[in-house]
């Protein structure tokens, strides 16, 4: 980890089965080393699959039917790992600081199942 005072944005995606997306992001604290983002994507499905919800971070399913008209049959838990960039400053001016890259990969490694949770 890097010191501290740096801040990424870690980016995410719901798609439901018919491709239809809608974007999210969250602030964590801590820039991650290269070795960091492999072990965090190591814990995903697939590399790239996950549950926000077992995360501890936002859900994009009231994002995603607001802006498409409400549940369907496509939808489903899963979320897809976008990628972890430099926050802005702008980004880090707005205070919405989730937590630390450190809690992050600690979450991601406890899991041991990504069982979906009921709808």
């Amino acid at each position: 980890m890097s010191a501290s005072g740096e801040f990424v944005v870690f980016e995410y995606l719901y798609r439901d089965a018919g491709n239809w997306k809608t974007w999210g992001q969250v602030l964590v604290g801590g820039a991650p080393t290269p070795d960091d983002i492999s072990s965090l994507t190591a814990c995903f499905e697939s590399g790239e699959f996950f549950i926000a919800e077992k995360l501890g971070i936002p859900t994009l399913f009231r994002k995603f039917w607001n802006q498409y008209g409400g549940p369907t049959q496509d939808d489903h838990p899963w979320h897809e790992f976008a990628g972890v960039r430099p926050a802005t400053q702008v980004e880090i001016s707005q205070g919405l600081l989730w937590g630390s890259m450190q809690t992050l990969l600690e979450r991601a490694n406890s899991i041991t199942a990504w069982e979906s949770f009921p709808k």
